[in-house]
């Protein structure tokens, strides 16, 4: 004989196990078992809080390490109230040969020659469907003294608006902090405020660091009016902490400053997304500081490189290399190359539409696996375990084919900029044709140029004042500058190209204006 398992579990802290102990013992010491041989798994937990539930967990790592002969509990909701797990310990205790009587019905599951009786699939069946129902209903509950509690302006739980406390399950104004959300809106009404200066002023005053976020949250938070309003589902209302005027003040100012930080948001940077900080962070494009940087770095998340560029040098030389690659591009262009390119989609295609495939391929399959061992689940269960199965291996196919469809969406933008109706959007501006040479495109335009062509930009620290700029194409050339700055304002450029009078690769001198167009 073996070792046994005893399941002793309640719903909270304030019930008692000692009862289900000593019932259960009993019935070990007279099933031929010692106390020695019990392995207990005691716990006070919800039941319907987490689809990972400790219990379980506990039962299917003492059952993998020890050899177990059976598992007691005095009824079924010891184990769980979902079905689903239901029948995943169902099926787990079957493949490991691990009986499980409880003293609710004398269940057993496996009778005398260690078969599964048809009385456990029954009433194991039954079991799902009550417990299911009883869910059902005790959340229905739960969510209806929500409501009638929220609508009573009753505290009901998760985070409290700074400027108030909960006394007694009721709202009240927590008069220190209340003061802090009277200066913020006081001081932003005046319309010579920012949320920087609030800041600085709040932290003064107050000794309160508040970041700029929680300021504008504070600033569109209608509740300090003491207006009553419906959120999440619920209506509440809060004790007034200012007047309705002043709120509408403050929002009218936020709408205002709200359109000119999107018209500043309409700018367009040509490299953006193209440049990536050595901890893989894209770097972010600063209009006000001139330059790409890494966020995380500045918002100090863990990155401590510290990437920065000047963003007209990066903008101008990446132009620059796509303008040069599509004069080349369109003087060579003929139908043979756009077929190459079009078989060179259906290639990626097939890659895709084989992928998706195979995939289809690995869900039939693991679904006429699971059917075997799972089935009494409904057919809702069912889908939610094989969905939570197959996670991994989607996961991998949309990797695999992330790739492949972005070079087919960018191929496709070539194609089309290959067309004559189109040379107009995308420029060959330095083609023949002198009406082809005056075009002047948009920022969009030269967005959507510079990303038809180049792939990425790497850019390597040298040392404090030197900086090389490698932009990569698609095609796979690599375009090299040099960059080196002695002071403020004091720059020099170079570029790797062939030196005509020693006939050798090397770094050249660029005329920093010739290149480099100041936008920002």
């Amino acid at each position: 004989m073996g070792k046994c398992i005893l399941i002793i579990r309640v719903s909270t802290q304030k019930q008692k196990t000692e009862r289900q102990h000593q019932q259960l013992v009993e019935w070990c010491i007279s099933e031929g078992y010692t106390p020695n041989d019990m392995i207990i798994i005691e716990n006070k937990e919800s039941a319907t809080k987490t689809q990972e539930q400790k219990t379980i967990q506990e039962l299917y790592k003492t059952i993998e390490q020890q050899q177990i002969d059976c598992v007691y509990t005095t009824e079924i909701s010891r184990i769980s109230r979902k079905p689903a797990i239901l029948e995943q310990v169902k099926h787990f205790l079957i493949a490991k040969k691990v009986n499980l009587k409880m003293k609710q019905q004398n269940f057993v599951l496996f009778d005398e020659n260690g078969k599964v009786t048809m009385i456990a699939n029954i009433l194991f069946d039954l079991w799902k469907n009550f417990t299911e129902s009883e869910i059902e209903q005790k959340n229905d509950r739960v969510i209806s003294g929500m409501e009638v509690a929220a609508n009573a302006n009753q505290f009901i739980g998760g985070s409290i608006y700074m400027g108030y406390k909960v006394v007694n399950k009721s709202f009240q104004i927590d008069e220190n902090n209340a003061k802090i959300i009277k200066k913020i809106f006081e001081m932003y009404a005046t319309g010579l405020q920012s949320f920087s200066t609030i800041q600085k002023e709040i932290l003064s005053i107050f000794s309160v660091d508040l970041d700029r976020k929680t300021i504008g949250r504070i600033l569109n938070n209608k509740y300090y009016t003491g207006e009553k309003l419906k959120k999440d589902k619920y209506e509440r209302q809060y004790p007034a902490i200012i007047t309705h005027d002043i709120f509408v003040t403050c929002q009218e100012l936020l709408n205002k400053r709200s359109g000119h930080l999107q018209s500043k948001a309409k700018k367009i940077y040509y490299a953006g997304r193209l440049i990536k900080c050595q901890c893989g962070e894209t770097l972010t494009a600063f209009g006000v500081r001139n330059n790409y940087a890494c966020k995380s770095f500045h918002e100090k998340r863990g990155c401590t490189n510290g990437t920065s560029i000047n963003l007209n040098l990066v903008d101008s030389l990446a132009y620059k290399c796509a303008k040069i690659k599509d004069t080349i591009e369109m003087a060579n262009i003929n139908e043979e190359k756009i077929k190459q390119v079009e078989e060179t989609i259906n290639e990626l295609q097939t890659k895709i539409d084989s992928a998706s495939n195979r995939f289809e391929i690995i869900k039939e399959n693991k679904r006429k696996s699971l059917k075997k061992h799972l089935k009494n689940l409904s057919s809702k269960d069912f889908e939610n375990v094989l969905e939570n199965e197959l996670k991994i291996d989607l996961l991998q196919i949309e990797n695999e084919n992330i790739g492949n469809k972005n070079e087919i969406e960018r191929l496709k933008n070539w194609i089309s900029s290959t067309k004559i109706e189109k040379f107009g959007k995308w420029g060959t501006l330095l083609a023949a044709s002198d009406q082809q040479k005056n075009i002047q495109l948009d920022d969009k335009q030269i967005y959507d140029l510079v990303h038809l062509y180049i792939k990425n930009i790497e850019v390597v620290d040298v040392d404090e004042k030197t900086k090389d700029i490698i932009i990569h194409t698609y095609c796979g050339e690599e375009t090299k500058y040099k960059y080196y700055f002695k002071a403020k304002g004091n720059y020099r450029l170079f570029e790797y190209r062939l030196n005509p009078l020693k006939k050798e690769y090397m770094y050249m001198p660029c005329e920093w204006n010739n290149i480099v167009t100041k936008r920002f």
